[in-house]
Protein backbone atom coordinates (compact mmCIF):
# COMPACT_ATOMS: atom_id res chain seq x y z
CA UNK A 1 0.00 0.00 0.00
CA UNK A 2 0.68 3.53 -1.06
CA UNK A 3 0.61 6.37 1.55
CA UNK A 4 -0.31 9.10 2.49
CA UNK A 5 -4.14 8.31 2.55
CA UNK A 6 -5.66 11.48 2.32
CA UNK A 7 -9.24 11.66 2.56
CA UNK A 8 -11.64 14.72 2.28
CA UNK A 9 -14.90 15.32 2.38
CA UNK A 10 -18.44 16.52 1.01
CA UNK A 11 -18.33 16.40 -2.62
CA UNK A 12 -14.81 17.31 -2.24
CA UNK A 13 -12.33 16.85 -5.61
CA UNK A 14 -9.29 15.70 -4.71
CA UNK A 15 -5.88 15.04 -6.50
CA UNK A 16 -4.73 11.60 -7.38
CA UNK A 17 -1.13 10.38 -5.86
CA UNK A 18 -1.99 12.85 -2.88
CA UNK A 19 -5.04 12.01 -1.53
CA UNK A 20 -8.13 9.84 -1.15
CA UNK A 21 -11.50 11.42 0.18
CA UNK A 22 -13.03 11.16 3.14
CA UNK A 23 -16.93 11.82 3.32
CA UNK A 24 -18.04 12.64 6.52
CA UNK A 25 -21.85 14.16 7.13
CA UNK A 26 -21.08 16.86 10.14
CA UNK A 27 -22.67 16.94 13.33
CA UNK A 28 -21.35 12.97 14.16
CA UNK A 29 -22.92 11.58 17.66
CA UNK A 30 -19.65 13.14 19.79
CA UNK A 31 -17.84 15.42 17.89
CA UNK A 32 -16.89 18.41 19.02
CA UNK A 33 -19.06 21.59 18.14
CA UNK A 34 -18.31 23.63 14.50
CA UNK A 35 -16.95 27.45 15.03
CA UNK A 36 -19.77 29.98 14.94
CA UNK A 37 -18.30 31.23 11.28
CA UNK A 38 -21.16 31.43 8.79
CA UNK A 39 -19.97 29.21 4.99
CA UNK A 40 -22.43 31.49 3.52
CA UNK A 41 -20.39 34.82 4.77
CA UNK A 42 -17.17 32.82 3.02
CA UNK A 43 -15.49 34.39 0.07
CA UNK A 44 -16.22 32.73 -3.15
CA UNK A 45 -12.50 33.03 -4.25
CA UNK A 46 -10.28 32.70 -0.86
CA UNK A 47 -6.36 34.39 -0.96
CA UNK A 48 -3.97 32.29 -1.63
CA UNK A 49 -1.74 32.29 2.08
CA UNK A 50 1.85 33.51 1.53
CA UNK A 51 2.97 30.88 4.23
CA UNK A 52 4.85 27.93 2.71
CA UNK A 53 4.21 24.25 3.87
CA UNK A 54 6.82 21.83 4.45
CA UNK A 55 6.21 19.05 1.57
CA UNK A 56 7.71 15.65 2.48
CA UNK A 57 10.91 14.41 0.32
CA UNK A 58 9.80 10.66 1.23
CA UNK A 59 6.96 9.55 2.37
CA UNK A 60 6.95 5.63 4.16
CA UNK A 61 4.24 3.06 2.93
CA UNK A 62 1.37 1.91 5.11
CA UNK A 63 1.30 -0.92 6.18
CA UNK A 64 -2.03 -2.64 6.48
CA UNK A 65 -2.61 -4.56 10.39
CA UNK A 66 -2.24 -8.28 9.82
CA UNK A 67 -4.70 -10.17 8.50
CA UNK A 68 -6.76 -7.25 7.84
CA UNK A 69 -8.16 -5.51 4.83
CA UNK A 70 -5.66 -3.38 2.54
CA UNK A 71 -6.75 0.60 3.07
CA UNK A 72 -6.28 1.80 -0.99
CA UNK A 73 -3.31 2.58 -2.78
CA UNK A 74 -4.00 6.37 -3.50
CA UNK A 75 -1.07 6.70 -6.33
CA UNK A 76 -3.25 6.63 -9.63
CA UNK A 77 -7.12 6.96 -7.96
CA UNK A 78 -9.22 8.73 -6.00
CA UNK A 79 -11.25 7.11 -2.98
CA UNK A 80 -14.15 7.82 -0.73
CA UNK A 81 -14.69 7.04 3.01
CA UNK A 82 -18.02 7.77 4.10
CA UNK A 83 -18.90 8.69 7.31
CA UNK A 84 -22.30 6.80 7.84
CA UNK A 85 -24.57 5.28 5.15
CA UNK A 86 -28.35 4.73 5.47
CA UNK A 87 -28.87 1.33 3.04
CA UNK A 88 -32.52 2.20 3.60
CA UNK A 89 -33.18 -2.00 2.51
CA UNK A 90 -32.31 -0.71 -0.94
CA UNK A 91 -30.10 -2.83 -3.53
CA UNK A 92 -29.36 -0.56 -5.92
CA UNK A 93 -27.96 2.15 -3.46
CA UNK A 94 -26.53 -0.89 -1.55
CA UNK A 95 -24.29 -2.01 -4.35
CA UNK A 96 -23.59 1.97 -5.60
CA UNK A 97 -21.97 2.35 -1.90
CA UNK A 98 -20.14 -0.99 -1.64
CA UNK A 99 -18.46 -0.22 -5.14
CA UNK A 100 -17.79 3.23 -5.26
CA UNK A 101 -16.70 3.91 -1.84
CA UNK A 102 -13.91 2.73 -0.09
CA UNK A 103 -15.69 1.67 3.44
CA UNK A 104 -17.30 3.93 6.25
CA UNK A 105 -18.12 3.76 9.91
CA UNK A 106 -21.04 3.36 12.34
CA UNK A 107 -22.29 0.39 10.92
CA UNK A 108 -24.71 -2.57 12.06
CA UNK A 109 -23.25 -5.85 11.30
CA UNK A 110 -26.34 -6.68 8.69
CA UNK A 111 -25.43 -3.88 7.00
CA UNK A 112 -21.49 -4.54 6.84
CA UNK A 113 -22.70 -7.96 5.41
CA UNK A 114 -24.38 -6.14 2.67
CA UNK A 115 -21.68 -4.44 1.59
CA UNK A 116 -19.41 -6.80 1.95
CA UNK A 117 -20.97 -9.21 -0.06
CA UNK A 118 -21.07 -6.96 -2.95
CA UNK A 119 -17.20 -5.78 -2.45
CA UNK A 120 -15.14 -8.19 0.07
CA UNK A 121 -12.40 -5.18 1.12
CA UNK A 122 -15.08 -2.48 2.16
CA UNK A 123 -13.05 -1.48 5.38
CA UNK A 124 -15.77 -0.31 8.31
CA UNK A 125 -14.44 1.36 11.34
CA UNK A 126 -16.07 0.79 14.69
CA UNK A 127 -16.92 4.83 16.22
CA UNK A 128 -16.36 5.13 20.24
CA UNK A 129 -15.50 7.93 22.06
CA UNK A 130 -11.74 7.86 22.84
CA UNK A 131 -11.42 9.75 26.37
CA UNK A 132 -15.21 9.90 27.27
CA UNK A 133 -18.20 7.37 27.99
CA UNK A 134 -21.11 8.35 26.46
CA UNK A 135 -24.12 8.85 28.81
CA UNK A 136 -27.51 11.10 28.07
CA UNK A 137 -28.32 14.45 25.59
CA UNK A 138 -27.99 17.15 27.70
CA UNK A 139 -30.32 19.70 28.14
CA UNK A 140 -30.09 23.27 27.45
CA UNK A 141 -28.81 23.92 31.47
CA UNK A 142 -26.45 20.88 30.46
CA UNK A 143 -28.11 18.51 32.35
CA UNK A 144 -27.98 15.12 31.24
CA UNK A 145 -32.03 14.55 30.80
CA UNK A 146 -32.06 13.29 27.47
CA UNK A 147 -31.92 9.79 25.88
CA UNK A 148 -28.86 7.46 26.05
CA UNK A 149 -26.35 7.58 23.71
CA UNK A 150 -26.23 5.13 21.39
CA UNK A 151 -22.95 2.52 20.01
CA UNK A 152 -22.88 -0.23 17.65
CA UNK A 153 -22.50 -3.56 18.95
CA UNK A 154 -23.42 -5.84 16.41
CA UNK A 155 -26.67 -3.74 16.11
CA UNK A 156 -27.23 -0.33 17.76
CA UNK A 157 -27.28 -0.99 21.58
CA UNK A 158 -26.63 1.93 24.96
CA UNK A 159 -23.39 3.22 25.34
CA UNK A 160 -23.88 3.79 29.30
CA UNK A 161 -23.20 0.13 30.67
CA UNK A 162 -25.45 1.33 33.89
CA UNK A 163 -25.32 2.80 37.09
CA UNK A 164 -24.12 -0.17 38.97
CA UNK A 165 -21.33 -1.30 36.45
CA UNK A 166 -19.40 2.10 36.11
CA UNK A 167 -16.37 2.48 38.96
CA UNK A 168 -15.93 5.89 40.33
CA UNK A 169 -12.11 5.62 39.28
CA UNK A 170 -13.23 5.22 35.70
CA UNK A 171 -13.71 9.44 35.72
CA UNK A 172 -11.46 12.20 35.62
CA UNK A 173 -12.23 14.60 38.59
CA UNK A 174 -12.09 18.48 37.97
CA UNK A 175 -12.63 20.88 40.70
CA UNK A 176 -13.37 19.18 43.58
CA UNK A 177 -16.28 17.36 41.29
CA UNK A 178 -15.73 13.60 41.07
CA UNK A 179 -17.34 13.44 37.13
CA UNK A 180 -16.59 16.62 34.06
CA UNK A 181 -19.72 16.35 31.80
CA UNK A 182 -19.80 17.45 28.36
CA UNK A 183 -22.32 20.04 27.95
CA UNK A 184 -22.55 20.11 24.04
CA UNK A 185 -22.59 15.94 23.62
CA UNK A 186 -23.40 14.02 26.73
CA UNK A 187 -20.73 12.45 27.78
CA UNK A 188 -18.42 12.39 30.80
CA UNK A 189 -14.61 12.50 30.91
CA UNK A 190 -12.63 9.88 31.58
CA UNK A 191 -9.24 9.29 33.30
CA UNK A 192 -7.99 6.87 30.53
CA UNK A 193 -4.71 6.48 32.99
CA UNK A 194 -6.87 4.03 34.76
CA UNK A 195 -6.29 0.92 34.90
CA UNK A 196 -9.68 0.03 35.67
CA UNK A 197 -10.95 1.61 33.04
CA UNK A 198 -8.83 0.24 30.66
CA UNK A 199 -9.82 -3.02 31.10
CA UNK A 200 -12.87 -2.71 30.95
CA UNK A 201 -12.82 -0.36 27.94
CA UNK A 202 -10.65 -2.63 25.61
CA UNK A 203 -12.57 -5.53 26.45
CA UNK A 204 -15.74 -3.80 25.21
CA UNK A 205 -13.65 -2.42 22.02
CA UNK A 206 -12.30 -5.65 20.94
CA UNK A 207 -15.55 -7.58 21.55
CA UNK A 208 -17.34 -4.99 19.53
CA UNK A 209 -14.50 -4.87 16.51
CA UNK A 210 -15.08 -8.82 16.16
CA UNK A 211 -19.27 -8.44 16.11
CA UNK A 212 -18.99 -5.96 13.72
CA UNK A 213 -16.60 -7.32 11.82
CA UNK A 214 -14.39 -3.89 11.55
CA UNK A 215 -11.03 -3.58 10.29
CA UNK A 216 -10.27 -0.42 13.02
CA UNK A 217 -11.41 2.01 15.61
CA UNK A 218 -12.41 5.10 14.81
CA UNK A 219 -12.02 7.15 18.34
CA UNK A 220 -13.38 10.30 18.66
CA UNK A 221 -12.74 13.85 20.33
CA UNK A 222 -9.07 12.16 21.05
CA UNK A 223 -8.17 15.81 21.74
CA UNK A 224 -6.38 18.01 25.57
CA UNK A 225 -10.05 18.34 26.53
CA UNK A 226 -9.72 22.04 27.23
CA UNK A 227 -9.28 22.49 23.15
CA UNK A 228 -13.00 21.23 22.92
CA UNK A 229 -13.99 24.26 24.63
CA UNK A 230 -12.89 25.15 27.97
CA UNK A 231 -16.68 26.52 29.01
CA UNK A 232 -18.67 23.59 27.57
CA UNK A 233 -17.77 21.35 30.02
CA UNK A 234 -19.46 20.93 33.85
CA UNK A 235 -17.35 22.19 35.89
CA UNK A 236 -15.88 24.54 32.70
CA UNK A 237 -12.08 23.35 32.30
CA UNK A 238 -9.17 26.05 31.96
CA UNK A 239 -9.15 28.19 29.02
CA UNK A 240 -5.36 28.05 29.29
CA UNK A 241 -3.26 26.04 31.40
CA UNK A 242 -0.01 24.34 30.17
CA UNK A 243 0.77 22.38 32.86
CA UNK A 244 -2.83 21.02 32.57
CA UNK A 245 -2.66 20.03 28.50
CA UNK A 246 0.31 18.68 29.15
CA UNK A 247 -0.30 16.25 31.79
CA UNK A 248 -3.17 15.71 29.29
CA UNK A 249 -1.34 15.16 26.13
CA UNK A 250 0.71 12.43 27.97
CA UNK A 251 -1.98 10.75 28.72
CA UNK A 252 -3.22 10.94 25.13
CA UNK A 253 0.12 9.47 23.94
CA UNK A 254 -0.08 6.04 26.60
CA UNK A 255 -3.75 5.64 25.99
CA UNK A 256 -2.62 5.60 22.24
CA UNK A 257 0.29 3.09 23.10
CA UNK A 258 -2.11 1.08 25.32
CA UNK A 259 -4.63 0.87 22.19
CA UNK A 260 -2.63 -0.23 19.58
CA UNK A 261 -0.53 -3.01 21.89
CA UNK A 262 -4.01 -4.48 22.31
CA UNK A 263 -4.97 -4.53 19.25
CA UNK A 264 -1.31 -6.19 18.10
CA UNK A 265 -1.44 -5.00 14.78
CA UNK A 266 -4.81 -6.79 13.69
CA UNK A 267 -6.47 -3.47 13.99
CA UNK A 268 -6.01 0.18 12.78
CA UNK A 269 -6.27 3.18 15.28
CA UNK A 270 -7.41 6.39 13.87
CA UNK A 271 -8.61 9.13 16.42
CA UNK A 272 -10.23 12.21 15.89
CA UNK A 273 -7.94 15.22 16.59
CA UNK A 274 -10.10 17.78 15.27
CA UNK A 275 -8.49 20.54 12.98
CA UNK A 276 -4.85 20.62 15.28
CA UNK A 277 -4.02 24.09 15.30
CA UNK A 278 -3.86 24.67 18.28
CA UNK A 279 -0.10 25.89 18.37
CA UNK A 280 0.91 24.82 22.13
CA UNK A 281 -0.42 21.15 21.39
CA UNK A 282 1.95 18.69 22.56
CA UNK A 283 0.08 15.84 21.42
CA UNK A 284 2.00 12.69 19.32
CA UNK A 285 -0.67 11.52 16.92
CA UNK A 286 2.65 9.41 15.30
CA UNK A 287 1.77 6.80 17.90
CA UNK A 288 -1.83 6.17 16.14
CA UNK A 289 -2.19 4.40 12.59
CA UNK A 290 -3.19 7.59 11.85
CA UNK A 291 -5.87 11.06 12.40
CA UNK A 292 -8.69 12.23 11.20
CA UNK A 293 -8.38 15.99 10.07
CA UNK A 294 -12.03 17.20 10.85
CA UNK A 295 -11.54 20.87 9.74
CA UNK A 296 -9.11 20.15 7.08
CA UNK A 297 -7.77 22.66 4.40
CA UNK A 298 -10.34 25.65 3.69
CA UNK A 299 -12.10 25.08 7.07
CA UNK A 300 -8.65 25.88 8.61
CA UNK A 301 -7.82 29.02 6.45
CA UNK A 302 -11.64 30.93 7.07
CA UNK A 303 -12.12 29.71 11.26
CA UNK A 304 -8.42 30.18 12.17
CA UNK A 305 -6.11 32.43 9.59
CA UNK A 306 -3.55 31.45 7.20
CA UNK A 307 -0.85 30.89 9.81
CA UNK A 308 -3.13 28.12 11.40
CA UNK A 309 -3.92 26.43 7.76
CA UNK A 310 -0.01 26.48 7.46
CA UNK A 311 0.71 24.43 10.90
CA UNK A 312 -2.25 22.60 10.19
CA UNK A 313 -0.69 21.28 7.12
CA UNK A 314 2.56 21.05 8.11
CA UNK A 315 1.45 18.59 10.75
CA UNK A 316 -0.33 16.67 8.95
CA UNK A 317 2.27 16.46 5.92
CA UNK A 318 4.66 15.46 9.18
CA UNK A 319 2.55 12.34 9.88
CA UNK A 320 2.16 11.65 5.99
CA UNK A 321 6.11 11.41 6.38
CA UNK A 322 5.41 8.53 8.79
CA UNK A 323 3.17 6.87 6.43
CA UNK A 324 0.17 6.89 8.37
CA UNK A 325 -3.48 7.09 7.68
CA UNK A 326 -4.83 10.87 6.91
CA UNK A 327 -8.76 11.23 6.72
CA UNK A 328 -8.72 15.09 5.95
CA UNK A 329 -12.56 16.45 6.56
CA UNK A 330 -14.46 19.66 5.57
CA UNK A 331 -17.23 21.78 6.07
CA UNK A 332 -17.04 24.29 3.95
CA UNK A 333 -17.50 23.16 0.52
CA UNK A 334 -20.42 24.82 -1.00
CA UNK A 335 -18.56 26.50 -3.81
CA UNK A 336 -15.96 25.76 -6.43
CA UNK A 337 -13.41 27.78 -4.79
CA UNK A 338 -14.30 26.28 -1.23
CA UNK A 339 -13.88 23.34 -2.82
CA UNK A 340 -10.54 23.73 -5.01
CA UNK A 341 -8.83 25.54 -1.62
CA UNK A 342 -8.86 22.01 0.21
CA UNK A 343 -7.88 20.49 -3.07
CA UNK A 344 -5.12 22.66 -3.21
CA UNK A 345 -4.45 21.92 0.55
Amino acid sequence: MVSPHFVCSLRLLCLPRLVAILILAAGLASCAGRPSSSPGAAPATPPAPTAAVNLPTTVKHYTAPAAGRPWPDTTDGIHVFNDQLALYGNEAWTAFAATHYAGTQKMTRSDADALRALNPGFLILHYRLGIGLGYRIPDGSCQPAGDYLQIIDGDWAQEWPGDDAVRPEWFFPYAGHDRVYNCDWGWYLLEVDDPAWRQWWIGEILRQLQANDADGLFADSVSVPNYLGADRWDPPLPDVDAAFEEAWAGRLERWMDFVRGQFASRYALIPNAGSWVTGRDPTDYGRADGVMIEGFGYDAWLDFGPADWQLQLNRVLGLAQQGKIILAQTYYNDLPAQRLYTLGS
